[in-house]
This record gives structure tokens, C-alpha cells and sequence, in this order.
């Protein structure tokens, strides 16, 4: 069978929240967040890696709307992270309930990549941003 990772991937991530949450009525939201920031974090970190190789720089945005820096970095982060997720996350798997489709032929998916890709990534992006700290200086 011809599976798809990034459908593997959500797949067990509904499922398994639908599992554990039956009553739950804002599942939606709740796991679009959630995955769209880690998707978002995956990419930064890939960015990040080819930026210390010199293989690529793509340009952040800079803002300065806000009062300190944190609220900014966020922004900044959201926009140029996470807005081709929201995007891509939203057609592909919501619009018109298209995850009833995923399901159904991801089924028989073993229940272990959601934990895995939502727990190594967060963990391969912190150690990532300190080696990045400590070989750049």
C-alpha cells in the first residue's frame, strides 16, 4: 500500500484524540493547532540547518509593533512559519471533512507516529537551537 507520511501522521493524531476524547466537540481546532505549530517548528528547523550549512537563508520578518520583543518574535514566527501550514493543513485535511477520507485509508495504521513526530520534534528543535547557540559564536 501507498501510504503517505504527512496522512500517517494525522491520522493517528485524530484518531488518537477521538480515542481518548470521545465528547470532545472542539477536537478540530484543538489538533489543527497543535500539529500546525509543530509542522511550523519542523520547518524552522530545517531552515536552521540550512542556514549553518550555508545552503540556504531565508530572510525572517522583523517586527517592531509591540512592546518587547517576545509578542514580535511570535508574530514573526506565526507568519512566516505557520501561515503555510494554517493553509496547507486546512485544505488538505479539513476542507470538506477530508479526513473522514484519511481515515478511512489510514486505518490500519499502527497508533505510534503522532507521539513520535509531536514529541521528537519540540525536543530535536531545542537541541538543535543550542548546538546552532554554541557553533556559531
Amino acid at each position: 500500500m501507498n501510504w503517505n507520511p504527512f496522512y500517517l501522521v494525522w491520522s493517528d493524531a485524530i484518531r488518537r484524540v477521538r480515542k481518548s476524547n470521545p465528547g470532545m466537540k472542539d477536537w478540530k481546532w484543538k489538533i489543527f493547532l497543535y500539529m500546525t505549530t509543530i509542522q511550523a517548528l519542523n520547518f524552522w528547523l530545517v531552515l536552521l540547518w540550512l542556514k549553518y550549512f550555508e545552503i540556504i537563508n531565508v530572510e525572517t520578518l522583523r517586527l517592531d509593533i509591540l512592546p518587547g520583543g517576545i509578542l514580535d518574535g511570535f508574530i514573526s514566527f506565526a507568519v512566516v512559519f505557520a501561515s503555510p501550514f494554517v493553509i496547507l493543513n486546512f485544505f488538505t485535511i479539513f476542507h470538506k471533512n477530508r479526513y473522514e477520507k484519511i481515515l478511512e485509508k489510514y486505518n490500519k495504521a499502527s497508533l505510534w507516529y503522532s507521539p513520535f513526530y509531536m514529541f521528537s520534534i519540540p525536543i530535536l528543535a531545542f537541541i538543535s537551537a543550542i548546538l546552532y547557540g554554541i557553533l556559531t559564536r
